[in-house]
């Protein structure tokens, strides 16, 4: 199951690292956390579709699979959305 996370979690990162250069890092953070694990799921469907029956065959379903995914990346992003306030209020006060 591991394996699964590290794999969406790969195509949610490009896809919320990509967002940064145009959106800023509080809404890569965001996409990250929310809309990432779709679009991980959707890379990983493209790309990795077959093993969906390996997972199936060891007793993970695919929305199983899929929600541990999601809130394990919703609670990544509490702790990133923590070092980016804490970035943001030490610049503040080294540039006042």
């Amino acid at each position: 199951m591991f394996r699964y996370y590290l794999d969406v979690t790969k195509f949610a990162l490009a896809f919320s690292l990509l967002c940064i250069p145009f959106f800023g890092s509080l809404t890569g953070i965001l996409v990250f956390g929310i809309l990432g694990t779709p679009i991980g799921v959707l890379g990983y469907s493209q790309f990795h579709k077959n093993e969906y029956y390996t997972y199936f065959n060891l007793g993970f379903t695919k929305r199983k699979l899929i929600v541990s995914t999601w809130i394990f990346n919703l609670l990544a992003t509490i702790p990133l959305f923590l070092i980016y306030l804490l970035g943001k209020a030490l610049l503040k006060i080294i540039y006042s």
